[in-house]
């Protein structure tokens, strides 16, 4: 009596599946690159509402997947090109569906490649030589905010200072005056102010400065330890102008421009302080009296 069920469940089941296979609809269809129509394999197909259940092209970029309630979303994406979106109607079922993707284009940004000779550090050739701007002088910290040329070649390797805060040189064991300071080819042999805390030259009044350390060349030669060749400004050809400061020390005045057609120019700059303006606010009769500045005029 138990075989009876048993064949009776067994042919219901047997014949209830190809019913329920047939129930079941697929929307079928194919992507293609939209320029040279080939096909697409292995792009993503699926319904918006239902990502979860999404189907791959094959290699001929045909596709089929279980059909959702129309109208719907059918979403195509495949990796470097733009991902397509396309409603599905009741109508597309009776049609040969063919889906285009375009290519996804990203403009990129010029490169440029550029190779360096393998001596492109190799600035000059001439052995121990420095040469400063005069740009670079001003950015380095000084003594009281002044700006100073001496002291600031002190900071190269190979120099050392007389003392904390003085312009006296000491280049590789050499003594400050075995040391030749010439500004545009004349020498300076007191390059000093106030027992060597300040230099004479004034920074708005300069270009820059050679510092040679060694391998001095002949025309510079005259001392065994280093040669300091200061280069003064050329004046503006084109209009006057002029620059200046106010610090704690001293103050200074620099006025360049066109001098009588625009093959020529001046250059004056003046640089004076003014301690002995305030001996004379002391209460002290000798103080007062006494004469504590110095200036430079170039």
């Amino acid at each position: 009596m138990r075989v009876i069920p048993f064949l009776f469940s067994f042919f219901l089941v047997l014949f209830y599946s190809p019913i329920s296979a047939q129930e079941q609809a697929y929307l079928k269809g194919k992507v293609m690159e939209i320029q040279s129509e080939e096909a697409l394999p292995g792009a993503n197909v699926f319904w918006e509402k239902d990502p979860q259940r999404g189907v791959v092209t094959d290699i001929d970029g045909n596709f089929s997947i279980v059909l959702t309630e129309l109208p719907a979303k059918l979403v195509i994406s495949f990796i470097g090109f733009e991902t397509s979106i396309r409603i599905i109607g009741p109508k597309d079922m009776e049609k040969s569906l063919r889906f285009f993707l375009r290519p996804d284009e990203v403009s990129l940004e010029e490169v440029i490649i550029r190779g360096r000779p393998a001596d492109q550090n190799v600035r000059s050739l001439d052995m121990g030589k420095s040469t400063i701007p005069i740009e670079t002088i001003r950015n380095i910290p000084a003594l009281f905010g002044e700006v100073d040329l001496l002291r600031s070649l002190q900071l190269l390797p190979g120099v050392q200072t007389a003392g904390e805060g003085t312009t006296g040189l000491f280049v590789r064991g050499g003594s400050a005056d075995q040391n030749l300071v010439q500004i545009d080819g004349a020498p300076v042999y007191n390059p000093s102010h106030f027992f060597g805390f300040f230099s004479v030259f004034n920074p708005d009044a300069l270009q820059g400065v050679d510092f040679y350390k060694g391998n001095i060349p002949a025309n510079l030669g005259g001392r065994i330890s280093s040669v300091i060749d200061v280069s003064l400004k050329e004046g503006n050809y084109q209009k006057v102008q002029g620059e200046g400061g106010i610090g704690t020390i001293s103050s200074r005045l620099t006025v360049d421009g066109p001098l009588f057609s625009e093959n020529s120019s001046f250059t004056v700059s003046g640089r004076r302080t003014y301690a002995d303006v305030f001996l004379r606010l002391s209460n002290d009769e000798n103080l007062r009296n006494n004469s504590l500045y110095f200036y430079d005029l170039s």
